[in-house]
């Protein structure tokens, strides 16, 4: 009986090195995405016994909620957002004036959210280019705010939000380097959008607070969003969001029957290919002296083709 074992496994070493991916039938490819361009004006926060609703914050240290002595939903664990105007813009930050304290060190934000009071000082928050925390006064790090609708879901870039709480007296973000100011945004916010209602809801964890060293933040905003007709995006463009990324649109359609017969041609056209690329190495082997890798390579050319031939003639008897 004569072993097929070395060509069995031979031919199994060409499928793996040569083989190209087998093409998935059509299927329907996911909804496009949008891009959302104007002014998301927030909803106030609400408490209906112990569900808050609308826009509002957490802070949370380990498991544990920093509570609010100020805030009576969820018994201090929620702090409901009063909102400002115009609201959170995608194409423009709040205004340098809002990046300032008054006399009691409290934050004049009213842009974004108005002053609502945490504990013993006011908080508000604003959307800035700026590093407030670390480089109030160095080069833009943020860009605007971005939100991208894919169905009923939102993927948004929110890092320029930032929170101002417990201020030096009479300063603003810049001359008082940073005092008072905090980076609690996020470059991948996620949530709903409802394309009847405009409503829109955002929901993200920043791994810094205002109130303590090592506590986060949880920030939920909901509003309504007003502007120009949602933008689709072209299929594979790149959008970036900080360090992650996507590619927008939808994935193109495609016939089972046309895609299966693409692949048998891309098969015979790989098979050829690979006899020739097996060809031409075993001759650069020969000239360059290695004899013994030429006649390995001769052998794999011969192996492939004697494969294809296999395969046509079982095809020719089909």
């Amino acid at each position: 009986m004569i072993s097929h074992a070395p060509l069995a496994a031979a031919t199994a070493l060409a499928g793996c090195l040569f083989a190209a991916a087998p093409a998935t039938a059509g299927t329907a490819g996911p909804p496009g995405v949008l891009q959302l361009t104007g002014v998301l004006h927030l909803s106030k926060g609400t408490c209906d016994g112990d569900k808050p609703g609308g826009s509002y914050l957490s802070v949370t240290f380990g498991t544990k909620v920093i509570g609010n002595p100020a805030s009576s939903c969820e018994h201090g664990a929620v702090t409901l957002l009063s909102p400002g105007r115009p609201g959170l813009s995608t194409d423009a930050f709040t205004p340098l004036s809002d990046e300032a304290f008054d006399s009691r060190g409290n934050p004049v934000a009213t842009s974004l959210t108005q002053p609502v009071r945490f504990g013993s000082h006011l908080l508000s928050l604003v959307s800035s280019g700026q590093d407030l925390q670390d480089a109030p006064t160095g080069r833009a790090t943020f860009a605007f705010p971005h939100l991208y609708v894919t169905g009923t879901k939102v993927l948004a870039d929110v890092r320029s939000i930032q929170a101002l709480y417990d201020g030096a007296a009479g300063t603003t973000c810049a001359s008082g380097a940073g005092s008072g100011c905090w980076l609690i945004g996020a470059e991948r916010a996620t949530g709903t959008y409802d394309a009847q209602t405009h409503r829109v809801t955002l929901s993200w964890f920043s791994g810094q607070s205002f109130v303590q060293e090592s506590a986060g933040t949880v920030v939920h905003l909901s509003g309504v969003f007003v502007g120009a007709k949602p933008k689709p995006l072209k299929r594979g463009t790149a959008v970036d969001l900080g360090t992650s990324s996507f590619a927008a649109g939808p994935a193109p359609r495609s016939n089972a029957r046309t895609m299966a017969a693409r692949h048998r041609r891309g098969s015979t056209r790989t098979g050829a290919q690979q006899a020739t690329a097996s060809a031409r190495a075993a001759t650069t082997a020969a000239s360059s002296g290695n004899r013994r890798l030429a006649a390995i390579l001769a052998a794999a050319m011969l192996l492939v083709l004697a494969a294809s031939h296999g395969a046509a003639l079982r095809k020719g008897r089909s």
